[in-house]
């Protein structure tokens, strides 16, 4: 697959994250506004469930169309001001509850929206966002305006901040154990609100990704082709063997010594799979770089058979205009040894009347214009070289001139 088309996918897969996450919040806001949230739930009992709040709904909802809008090949002016405000409005959302749990206070806008009655799971204020929820929030926001305004390294580490911390629930609930999620002054958070917390951060993190991400996206250089190997199995293979341990015990009942050994089982037998999936990923690029090895010690044997043999000067020039490359045939036209041109300037072998003529071309050739043009070169012996120059400029990845390759011709 080439590269735009998987940045093309990655973009997909944002917007699609992004209807995930807005379906999310107004599923929850709805459920709250008639009513439905808090119907048929065990308040002041431990047989409730924790559910999103209120407050958090919103701020799904909105951080799925901040995500949406930043992912839009569109960029108005009027977007940009639109996701900048949502995005406040999330980090206030999230900063202003984060100061309710530190300073132990009601700032009145936990029921803005919708009541809670008291006494709800995992809840040590009626339908306030738990301590990790408000968390994510004001790094979700913080994290979008820094992307807003630029700072694509500062969103990325933010958006990864919160997918780490919402692990920590998410295993909770997939392995059962609950003081990860459930704990009102530390971890309660509804699996709701870890589901779109974790796709928001990974939102963050891909979304119109810099230069970094998109070389581990779309490269094949060996470390980005392992991590795109390695990645998934190290986060799903604890889950994997967690998941069948703690509930295989509650199925077959078996004791916990017999557990650990199944886990040991598991971890060896799964390791070694990722092994050998590593082994025949590198063999895969070994052999992949030898054939390029090869292909390139051919083409370069071809060329430089073909620049010693051809019947026109050629001239390879830097960035600051010095020789770095010059064949045999130019060097027989000056009637110089090439050691004698390397290292040196065009200028060094022109007659003083065409210095403007070669600054002028030269400035042409920076800017992306091919040059034909005739000089009035100098021979060692004193005599006048009449030469017509066709000259290209290259430039690198980052659309930077690093040298002229010209071919001269006898007139």
């Amino acid at each position: 697959m080439d590269k735009s088309r998987k940045l093309i996918y990655v973009d997909w897969t944002i917007r699609f994250i992004s209807v995930i996450i807005i379906f999310i919040g107004i599923y929850w806001l709805w459920a709250w506004l008639n009513g439905a949230a808090v119907q048929n739930l065990s308040y002041g009992t431990e047989s409730g469930r924790i559910i999103m709040k209120t407050n958090m709904s919103l701020a799904i909802l909105l951080i799925g169309v901040i995500l949406l809008l930043t992912g839009s090949p569109l960029k108005t002016k009027m977007l940009i001001i639109i996701s900048g405000i949502l995005a406040a409005f999330v980090f206030a959302i999230g900063f202003l509850t984060l100061i309710e749990h530190i300073l132990n206070l009601d700032v009145g806008i936990d029921q803005v929206l919708a009541s809670e009655p008291s006494g709800a799971k995992g809840t040590l204020s009626p339908n306030r966002i738990g301590l990790p929820g408000s968390l994510n929030l004001t790094i979700l926001g913080a994290g979008f305006l820094f992307l807003i305004g630029g700072k694509r390294k500062a969103a990325t580490i933010m958006g990864l901040a919160v997918f780490i911390i919402n692990l920590i629930p998410a295993s909770g609930y997939l392995l059962n154990i609950g003081l990860f999620y459930s704990n009102p002054r530390i971890t309660a958070i509804a699996w709701p609100a870890v589901l779109a917390l974790m796709l928001s951060g990974l939102g963050l993190i891909f979304v119109k990704p810099g230069k970094d991400l998109k070389d581990l996206i779309t490269k094949d250089n060996p470390g980005d082709i392992l991590i795109r190997r390695i990645l998934p199995p190290i986060f799903l293979i604890p889950l994997l063997t967690g998941f069948i341990i703690i509930h295989g015990e509650k199925l077959v009942y078996y004791d916990h010594t017999t557990s650990t050994g199944i886990q040991v089982v598991l971890l060896v037998v799964l390791f070694t799979l990722m092994a050998f999936r590593i082994r025949k990923t590198v063999n895969r690029i070994n052999a992949s770089r030898k054939y390029s090895e090869k292909s390139l010690r051919e083409s370069e044997k071809k060329y430089r058979l073909i620049f010693e043999t051809a019947n026109e000067g050629i001239w390879i020039t830097d960035t600051n205009r010095k020789t770095i490359l010059i064949n045999h045939r130019m060097s027989e036209m000056l009637g110089y040894h090439v050691g004698e041109i390397l290292g040196k300037t065009g200028s060094e072998f022109l007659f003083s009347d065409q210095e403007e003529n070669l600054k002028e071309t030269f400035e042409l050739l920076k800017s992306g214009i091919n040059i034909s043009r005739e000089f009035k070169l100098k021979r060692k012996d004193g005599t006048i070289l009449w030469v017509i120059s066709n000259a290209s400029p290259v430039f690198d990845e980052n659309g930077q001139h690093v040298k002229t390759v010209s071919m001269l011709t006898d007139i």
